[in-house]
């Protein structure tokens, strides 16, 4: 064998052996796919978000008293655990509507537990008033022109 074919066989080996070797650290160090990284953007962000409902009463009963009570209701049906976790606020109400806007600060989540709390209300404090979510959006003013309601 001549001195060209040694080298070009050795040159041959030391690249296997070096692929063989990243190979074997990247296997060590790789994240598997379906974990996610612990500080994701997805649990970091925080929504805001905006529900329309309109609160039915029986028996003529004065939905005055729900308005103003309504987030601290919603906030005892949600429980110590999501009331620090998620943020309400009254934004405008109509009394001769019944209607109101509900602002839902916090995780994604929140969103779909006060909701939940707004349907189960009337049932948990076995109250005369109802109170239905009509919609949910992201933009103020697209409830405040179903509320009829421009300025707060």
């Amino acid at each position: 064998m001549d001195a060209a074919s040694v080298a070009a066989f050795v040159s041959l080996a030391v690249s296997a052996a070096a692929l063989a070797i990243s190979i074997a650290a990247y296997r060590a160090r790789a994240v598997p796919k379906h974990r996610k990284p612990t500080l994701s953007r997805e649990r970091s962000k925080r929504i805001k978000r905006y529900v329309l409902l309109k609160v039915v009463c029986i028996d003529s009963e004065d939905p005055d008293k729900l308005f103003k009570e309504l987030v601290q209701r919603v906030y005892t049906a949600l429980g110590p655990a999501l009331m620090a976790r998620c943020g309400l606020a009254l934004v405008a109400y109509r009394r001769d509507l019944g209607r109101a806007i509900l602002r839902v600060s916090g995780s994604p989540d929140c969103v779909k537990h006060v909701l939940l709390a707004l349907s189960m209300l009337h049932v948990l404090e076995d109250s005369r008033c109802l109170a239905v979510p009509l919609r949910t959006s992201g933009c103020l003013t697209r409830l405040r022109k179903a509320l009829r309601v421009y300025r707060a």
